[in-house]
């Protein structure tokens, strides 16, 4: 699905009404178009044209024939490709220019370098250019509206323009660049707003309006309908051309536990005509009615390796989400490259995210860097979830070194949208001797800004110094989930079982992991909830009253985090010895509650 993107107008609708076509250009000959120009320093001749001009690193979605410029494939000089439409000559007057275009960008800044995508406009033939517009990244083709009424009489051109940022980058690519006049009045419906799950209770309806043509909309009637109930109301605006509007109305609809309502929301008249609703009159939407939502954990995923010398701000994001949100969040560490690669998990990220280190979170926002997670997961964990997961359970066998994942979920409202379950195992605390554990570091110095104490450390980070947290050990279900793990359609408040075993390697150290299990989504691809496992171990000749005990950063510069999960309430006491032995640091913690800790030392006065 095409996303729509604001800059100075947006338009959520395909405009339909009185309009003059002024120029468009879709690309479908293949080539230069008549009139246009491209100007580059690149050695693959800049901006190229075609249906597949994607590469590994910059793969472009389907989108028939465009222009592309692709410094993935290349990795040559492109600090400033244009592309320059010919002359345009814009009308004096009459009602409403815009630009309209799609475009894919992915801004995805290699290595720090800042990869730009711009609209420039020149009235001088080309002498000069000013700016109309920075293009923001997005993961999929986007349609974007520009306004050019400040532009009315005059010839311009128009040109894309692709700067690297002076490294090896990703590109740039458009499709159906339109320029129109747009005159009248018209006002379309553009959706039904309520939330598709709601708590038993009276709620008003809500809705969005889009002014479709150049005039502005002032006031409009509807008929809004619940279930064959209908009521009708007049609605005063101040809508400009190219705008949406939402709006609420003043009646209410009651709504109960284990219902369905339809809702649905028709334009009668727009400024006192019926002549001027659009061509689409009518939104639709349903509400179901919950009991309670259930509560929720955030899973993060971050993709990362041991080569990658912008990896330790993952580590140190991962860490802090760690510890600012232990009982909320579900964090894999997902390596590539490296010793400790797991290949579908690795695959599945990897067509995610434009580069190392990028993260998910719940596979709902796209790709982010993990700078980004603390302000994502604000975002996932307002979102409601239907999914509760009481009465999961993981459990290992250390005679056998069978992991069981036993998973009991139910859903607080009925839907015939596909699911698939999945559990991912990660382990704290993991070592190795090997060069493929040296950690490349580019913060090393202090070049680039403190992170985390990986500044006071070299580049790479010898092995016997480092240690990984969350790392993905395993992800039983594949990328998307197993398929037939839960019913279609699912049933409300039906408890549905589904059983996860795994071997774990000998090497693996099953008191330091984790098991997280999630409902996934299988129309958007997000992660709707999650639930981490108490994991109970049987069959190990010593058990302790702690699981999953980490330490982090590690290495540490002036504090660090004891992370532990005690299993039952008890009195804790921490004590740090030095290589022979002797106690440096030592506080009695009290009595711990069940569940999960992090306890902070100073280790800024221990050698």
């Amino acid at each position: 699905m095409k996303k729509l993107f604001t800059l100075l107008a947006i338009l959520a609708f395909n405009l339909n009404g009185s309009f003059a076509q002024i120029l468009f250009e879709d690309f479908e000959d293949g080539i230069l178009p008549v009139g246009w120009s491209n100007e580059t320093n690149a050695s693959d001749g800049g901006w190229l044209f075609g249906s597949n001009v994607g590469s590994t690193y910059f793969e472009i979605p389907p989108h028939t024939v465009y222009a592309a410029t692709n410094d993935d494939a290349c990795n040559c000089n492109k600090a400033n490709d244009n592309l320059i439409t010919n002359a345009i000559d814009l009308p004096a007057d009459g009602g409403v220019l815009n630009l309209s275009f799609d475009y894919f960008f992915i801004d995805g800044d290699y290595n720090g370098d800042n990869e730009t995508a711009k609209v420039m406009i020149s009235v001088d033939g080309g002498e000069t250019w000013t700016l109309l517009a920075n293009l923001a990244g997005v993961d999929e083709w986007t349609m974007v509206n520009i306004g050019l009424d400040e532009y009315a009489g005059q010839t311009v051109m128009i040109s894309f323009n692709y700067d690297d940022g002076g490294g090896w980058n990703y590109g740039f690519a458009i499709d159906d660049v339109l320029v129109e006049l747009y005159s009248g009045t018209e006002a379309s419906m553009v959706s039904v707003d309520n939330a598709p799950y709601v708590l038993a209770g009276s709620y008003p309806v809500s809705f969005t309006v889009a002014n479709t043509e150049a005039d502005e909309i002032t006031t409009f009637d509807v008929t809004w309908e619940v279930n064959g109930t209908e009521t009708s109301e007049t609605f005063t605006s101040s809508i400009g051309f190219g705008a949406t509007q939402q709006f609420v109305t003043t009646g209410e609809f009651n709504i109960d536990a284990d219902s369905v309502y339809t809702i649905n929301v028709t334009l009668t008249s727009v400024n006192g005509s019926a002549d001027n609703v659009g061509s689409v009159n009518t939104a639709s939407g349903t509400v179901a009615g919950v009991e309670y939502f259930a509560d929720r954990v955030v899973v993060i995923e971050e993709g990362t390796g041991t080569w990658c010398g912008w990896c330790p701000r993952g580590a140190v994001f991962m860490d802090q989400m760690a510890e600012d949100y232990p009982n909320t969040t579900f964090l894999a560490a997902v390596h590539n490259g490296d010793p400790m690669v797991v290949p579908a998990y690795d695959a599945g990220i990897g067509n995610e995210i434009p580069g190392y280190p990028s993260g998910l979170v719940d596979r709902a926002y796209g790709a982010v860097d993990p700078s980004q997670f603390p302000d994502y997961y604000l975002q996932a964990i307002d979102r409601q979830s239907i999914i509760d997961f009481t009465g999961t359970s993981a459990s290992y066998d250390g005679t056998t070194g069978i992991l069981t994942i036993d998973i009991k979920c139910k859903f607080m409202a009925g839907t015939n949208t596909v699911y698939r379950l999945n559990a991912v195992v990660v382990e704290d605390g993991v070592t190795g001797t090997s060069s493929g554990y040296n950690q490349a570091n580019y913060y090393s110095g202090g070049g680039n800004g403190p992170m985390g104490g990986y500044e006071n450390l070299p580049d790479p980070v010898p092995a016997a110094d480092m240690v990984y947290n969350h790392v993905a050990r395993a992800i039983l279900g594949g990328w998307s989930g197993t398929n037939n793990s839960l019913p279609s359609p699912i049933q409300n408040g039906v408890v549905n079982e589904y059983t996860y075993t795994w071997n774990v390697p000998s090497s693996f150290n099953i008191e330091n992991m984790e098991v997280g299990v999630m409902a996934i989504n299988q129309e958007t691809g997000a992660i709707e909830n999650a639930f981490v496992a108490s994991l109970v171990i049987t069959g190990i000749n010593e058990i302790t009253n702690i699981s999953n005990f980490n330490i982090y950063p590690n290495p540490t510069n002036n504090v660090a985090h004891i992370s532990m999960n005690l299993l039952e309430s008890n009195n804790v006491r921490l004590e740090v010895v030095n290589l022979l032995g002797k106690v440096v640091y030592s506080a009695d913690q009290g009595t711990l509650a069940s569940g999960k800790h992090i306890i902070d030392v100073n280790t800024a006065n221990l050698p």
